[in-house]
């Protein structure tokens, strides 16, 4: 959603929220693409917002209740108000119990265990939906009609759109059972939560095989995921690269980096099988040439500098005054009193923290998300931190969390 949408889409949530006795004060945006997903408090409400026309709430709604009930790993219904959706301002809104996040990422043995059980409860599930083969029809559309993909050049639509057909009729020749999926099962769809991991959107559900799901997860958890079918694997990590590769050049995409992903798709398929996951070809590219990313990163680097944490003032200029933590050692700190703590407990004769594998995303315009591994001489810790752009090139930290490992 564009800035002037995503103010209207919060309103409406919070509203909504207000009327049915949950108080919303403030939201945070978490997500933000065709829909809006948001963190309503004091409350501690998940809200997801969309344009109404342009969503499925209904479906999700629908589905989300029936999983539950059969013990499926889904993120639960905000108990608290009825399981409706509720429009206002031309918004839909649904209302999601808000999950603190357990630990940065699931291990693949645990995700691989929780799509089994997930796609088992899906099995269970008799709901009219679209096939998988509905979606390459939308990704044609887009590869075919110039005025929808302007940027795309005639060879590279030329061969997008016959990697696509092939890719379509090799699959339906391999006559696999199909069932109802997830769509996009992959690890930004999957919280870490105290009650273990639990998938959420299921707004591209879909039948077709569970191969076509596990080609949106990394390689390490289909290694744990059982009875695979590699070659139709195969088969489905091609088509999901070639899809992708078609949003990317909608020129209605908001995907940060888009166009940069794009091309990087459109090399991979040339260069044929074997075919890598989404999660492998991410990691080729350089995200942090998204100068937002470059900054937050910027900020994140300089919060973590021994002559920056030794200065309560330079320190809290890059705190926002909603500014809340999980620290690795299990307590919470607010904005007051943070920098003074952190000074106090700064030695700028120790070794530094020393950081590995940083990583940016862009959640939306002037929102980004980092994480990383730090290591301070005693704790290993995984962290995430959300960054906020308060004016040109300054970014504040409104949210981090810091998760003790020994890997």
């Amino acid at each position: 959603m564009d800035p002037y949408d995503v103010t209207r889409a919060i309103a409406a949530a919070t509203a909504i929220a207000t009327s049915l006795d949950l108080p919303a004060t403030d939201a945070t945006v978490l997500h933000n693409s065709n829909k809006l997903a948001l963190h309503l408090t004091p409350a501690d409400v998940f809200a997801r917002v969309a344009p109404v026309g342009q969503e499925v709430a209904q479906f999700e709604v629908e589905l989300a209740q029936r999983l539950a009930e059969i013990g499926s790993p889904v993120a639960a219904l905000e108990p608290r108000v009825d399981p409706v959706v509720y429009t206002r301002d031309g918004f839909a809104v649904t209302l999601w119990t808000y999950y603190e996040p357990a630990t940065p990422d699931v291990v693949p043995a645990d995700f691989a265990e929780a799509l089994a059980q997930l796609h088992a409860g899906m099995g269970k599930v008799d709901m009219a939906s679209p096939r998988f083969t509905d979606r390459i029809t939308e990704a044609e559309k887009i590869v075919g009609n110039p005025a929808l993909s302007p940027e795309l050049t005639d060879a590279d639509r030329a061969f997008l759109s016959d990697t696509l057909g092939s890719v379509r009729r090799a699959i339906h020749d391999r006559g696999a059972a199909e069932q109802l999926l997830h769509g996009e099962p992959h690890p930004g769809n999957l919280l870490s939560t105290k009650n273990g991991p639990l998938f959420i959107d299921f707004e591209t559900c879909c039948r077709g095989p569970v191969e076509f799901d596990l080609a949106h997860v990394p390689e390490a958890v289909c290694e744990h995921y059982p009875n695979v079918d590699q070659a139709l694997l195969g088969d489905c990590r091609q088509l999901v690269l070639a899809m992708v590769a078609a949003w990317r050049w909608d020129i209605g995409d908001q995907f940060p980096n888009g166009k940069l992903f794009g091309d990087e798709l459109l090399r991979t398929l040339r260069e044929g099988p074997p075919w890598p996951t989404l999660d492998a070809v991410t990691s080729r590219l350089d995200l942090s040439q998204d100068p937002q990313v470059a900054e937050a990163i910027a900020a994140e680097q300089e919060s973590l500098s021994p002559e920056c944490r030794a200065d309560p003032a330079r320190l809290r200029r890059l705190l926002a005054p909603d500014f809340h933590e999980y620290g690795a050692s299990g307590g919470e700190l607010e904005f007051e009193g943070t920098a003074e703590l952190v000074a106090a407990n700064t030695d700028l004769n120790a070794e530094p923290i020393r950081v590995q594998n940083m990583r940016g995303y862009r959640l939306a315009d002037g929102l980004v998300m980092l994480k990383y591994t730090s290591d301070n001489g005693t704790r290993r810790s995984h962290r995430t931190s959300l960054w906020r752009r308060v004016a040109t090139a300054h970014w504040q930290m409104f949210h981090h969390q810091g998760t003790p490992t020994q890997q």
